[in-house]
């Protein structure tokens, strides 16, 4: 028989491997796709033909257990989606070696059609060609288990296969003679359920009943092969046949093939692997764990938000979760064990929005002050001063009006009162008051004009107040110098508070090329205590050539990295604060607001800091050039603004896989998140500043305005994915910095909507506990990319975890915010134990 044999694909999946493809993302930029483990290509020929197979294997010396996995009939398309990124990794974080042989599959000569070759009735020719195909995993399986040094254990290997690939490995483990392999795994293998199929169908029964070793069969209950795969493992009963028949479910999105094979889907994959690495466990056996955590309530937050009793780490990664049973049996003599007690276990915490570097910076200057009045920063100034040279600018730390008792900011008039002649600026972030030396010195008189997006108030007779909003980049060369020498060790200490909190990951979220240098050099030094991805700032003049060349300019591309540190999305700042009044309103914000922000215009409405056409600009050559796009943008004009531009670009070319981000948002309504939703952007919001500053907001915006302020359910009956944060930026402490970093006071607030005074606004506006939690672990990692790496506690993913002070589901909603890290685990690795820890 002349079997002709087509081009492999399989090139296509070396391309993606080598890492060549990097190239082609360069001309037409997509989203990074789930990045496979390492694997070796080996080569063997079998039949004269020359085949190639692909071994996946875990860290350590071995010998490892071997899986061999058959994907199914489009050995190239599942190969990369599945086998490689999710087969792979399973399997070598559970300690086992995976082996994915090429098979010459079926229509395989250039040009011909199933029935051409095969024959229509997949009779005789047919199951010659499944018998070939089953000669390639044999060979393959010989082959690598002879290569010298393969620290590979012959007596403890499994054969696992789906669909087509199911009907492999039923013709492999049903092989007369010596047994190769010490147990199987079938998915869906459908030729029983095919109605013409008069030849295979006895040749696969007559299989089945020639298995000699444990084999397990997985189906859903709705799936289109459920007889097919209940055929086989009863004919395989002498060999204990375990079929596992799972409730009905349709995958989403569906799958397209005829043949259903829901078990192969994301949803369906999470409900077999538990039984699979159970089952495999058994009949072969794996290696220690490097640490279990047993008598807990983890709070896995995957698909199904599972809940189960202990996890098991190896290698960096999950490798077991389910029982304390479980967990135990894979606890060697050098395992370390941490008894929960019966304490919630969560994955790692994502605090997706901080300014850590900021953070870092002050404490090199001296430190945050948590000023809270008027006086307080007079008395402040006044100490200052005194130490303070003359010319030398003094910067206060940063207060908000909402957070001062007075409910204002200080006057020119108040400063010039306690530090004379000594320039002075009161730090608002999107506002600053200055005293007359301070306007002197930068030479801002009654001519001066502001800069575009900026305003410099002035009064009735045209002499600057002192206040100016959004001007930030006229005062940067006033600003005190930093202190580079002492950065990376203030950094580091940050990022230690964070483990104390219970983070184990980072968003950098406004950072330039030197920030993004300083994460560089603390991981070259190992003393990264988070995962890291910095978003840089976009400095360009706000057109297309100049944003172009800011980007060709850059030294680095979107996603470039690893697990520890990866480079980020691009940002850029559409409008200012509503702390400080500069937040682009759709409505004037009123004569109520004129005390806090010290309006007098009855029509101001804030200010967009970059005009709309430049956002734009920004925006499509982002775009164009692979980059994911976010924005800060508080009130409800600029993110129409913003959402103008994201359309533009999207226009360009689509953005709805490409996760562009609105950063604040605090004013939702339902036409902006059908707006959202339907660009595919998402969310980066801080309930924690509706819980400190809402109760002062109240008065000035009115409660029209309030009741939707940091509105998550507004954006989830949407469809918009959401992620909550910190925003952390100024101060130490994780309660009383400037914005808290406590993440269980950020879920508390979204969860309750109870602000610091114990009021209620919006009450419709809460969130379950389930979605406060995944916002803040599998929501984040999917914002940066990286949901298939971390954000849930799932078997191959990287081990973070935190164990809690509290039960989070079930404690009284008041409670949450009191709730502590015991214990922060990051990469397997005990990053921070508190006071409780076992």
């Amino acid at each position: 028989m002349t079997l002709r044999r087509r081009p492999r694909p399989i090139a296509v999946f070396a391309l993606a491997a080598s890492g060549l493809a990097t190239l082609a993302a360069a001309a037409a930029p997509t989203p990074p796709p789930p990045s496979p483990p390492p694997y070796e290509t080996l080569f063997y020929t079998h039949d004269g033909l020359r085949l190639e197979a692909y071994l996946y294997r875990p860290a350590g010396p071995g010998p490892f257990p071997l899986v061999v996995y058959n994907h199914g009939s489009n050995p190239g398309k599942e190969r990369i989606e599945w086998a490689a990124p999710f087969i792979g990794r399973l399997l070598t974080a559970a300690g086992y070696a995976v082996l994915v042989p090429e098979r010459r599959g079926y229509g395989q000569s250039e040009g011909a059609t199933f029935t051409e070759e095969i024959g229509d009735d997949r009779g005789p020719r047919y199951v010659a060609r499944l018998q070939l195909e089953t000669g390639d995993v044999l060979a393959a399986v010989d082959h690598v288990l002879a290569a010298p040094g393969s620290r590979l254990d012959p007596r403890r290997v499994a054969i696992m296969g789906w669909s087509f690939g199911g009907i492999v490995t039923t013709f492999a483990a049903g092989t007369p003679g010596p047994a190769r392999f010490a147990a199987a795994v079938v998915q869906a293998p459908g030729a029983l359920s095919w109605p013409r199929s008069p030849a295979l169908q006895p040749a696969l029964r007559e299989a089945a009943r020639r298995i000699r070793i444990p084999i397990q069969c997985l189906v859903a209950e709705n799936d289109a092969t459920v007889e097919s795969t209940r055929a086989v493992c009863e004919e395989a009963h002498a060999a204990a046949g375990d079929l596992k028949v799972y409730p009905p479910f349709t995958p989403t999105p569906p799958r397209p093939d005829a043949q259903g094979h829901a078990i192969f889907s994301p949803q369906g994959l999470a409900l077999w692997k538990d039984d699979v690495l159970a089952f495999l466990a058994r009949h072969l056996g794996t290696a220690s764990a490097d640490l279990v955590v047993l008598n807990a309530k983890v709070l896995t937050v995957d698909r199904e938000f599972r809940v189960a009793q202990a996890v098991a780490i190896r290698d960096g990664l999950f490798a077991r979760i389910g029982t304390s049973e479980d967990a135990r049996a894979l606890a060697g003599p050098a395992t370390r064990v941490i008894d929960a007690g019966g304490h919630t276990v969560i994955p790692g915490l994502i605090d997706s929005h901080v300014h850590a570097l900021g953070v870092a910076e002050a404490e090199t200057r001296g430190g945050f002050r948590d000023l809270r009045s008027i006086d307080e920063i007079l008395g402040w100034v006044r100490e200052k001063a005194a130490a303070t040279p003359a010319g030398q600018w003094l910067w206060t730390p940063r207060v908000f009006p909402t957070r001062l008792a007075e409910k204002r900011l200080p006057t020119r008039a108040e400063l010039d009162t306690v530090a004379p002649g000594i320039p002075v600026v009161v730090d608002a972030a999107y506002a600053f008051v200055l005293d007359t030396a301070a306007l002197e010195a930068a030479g801002i008189g009654p001519g001066t004009a502001a800069p575009p997006g900026g305003s410099i108030v002035k009064d009735a007779e045209g002499r600057p107040t002192g206040l100016l909003r959004n001007v930030g980049a006229m005062l940067d060369r006033y600003q005190p110098p930093r202190r580079p020498e002492r950065l990376l060790s203030a950094l580091e200490d940050v990022h230690r508070r964070y483990n104390a909190a219970g983070i184990t990951s980072v968003i950098e979220r406004s950072a330039d090329l030197a920030g993004y240098r300083a994460y560089e050099e603390l991981r070259a030094q190992d003393r990264d205590h988070v995962r890291a991805t910095v978003t840089l700032r976009v400095d360009s003049d706000g057109t297309v050539e100049g944003t172009e060349s800011f980007l060709r300019a850059l030294p680095l591309r979107f996603h470039d990295g690893d697990d520890r540190l990866r480079v980020g999305p691009l940002k850029i700042f559409a409008d200012g604060g509503i702390l400080a009044g500069t937040a682009y309103m759709r409505e004037p914000y009123g004569p109520a607001a004129a005390s806090l922000y010290g309006v007098a215009d009855p029509g101001y409405r804030g200010l967009l800091t970059i005009p709309a056409d430049r956002i734009r600009n920004v925006m499509r050559a982002g775009n164009r050039m692979g980059w994911q796009m976010c924005a800060h943008v508080t009130g409800d004009a600029g993110v129409d603004a913003v959402l103008d531009a994201f359309a533009a670009a999207d226009a360009d070319r689509s953005i709805r896989d490409r996760r562009f981000t609105l950063i604040h948002a605090y004013f939702p309504n339902p036409e902006t998140a059908r707006r959202a939703a339907a660009l595919g952007v998402a969310v980066d919001t801080q309930p924690a500043w509706y819980y400190k500053d809402a109760d002062a907001l109240l008065p000035a915006l009115g409660e029209a305005r309030l009741r939707p302020f940091i509105g998550l359910q507004e954006w989830l009956r949407a469809g918009v994915k959401v992620v909550l944060n910190t925003d952390h930026m100024f101060g130490l402490d994780p309660d009383h910095s400037l914005n808290p970093y406590d993440p269980f006071l950020t879920m508390a607030t979204a969860v309750t909507r109870r602000t610091e005074k114990g009021q209620v606004i919006g009450p419709e506006q809460a969130i379950s506990r389930e979605d406060a939690l995944r916002m803040m672990t599998a929501n984040a990692a999917w914002l940066s990319f990286e949901e298939d790496r971390k954000g849930s506690i799932e078997v191959g993913k990287l081990a973070d975890l935190v164990v809690l002070s509290d039960d989070y589901l079930a404690c009284p909603p008041e409670r949450i915010k009191d709730i502590r890290a015991v214990t922060t685990v990051l990469g397997g690795k005990v990053v921070y134990e508190g006071a409780g820890a076992r």
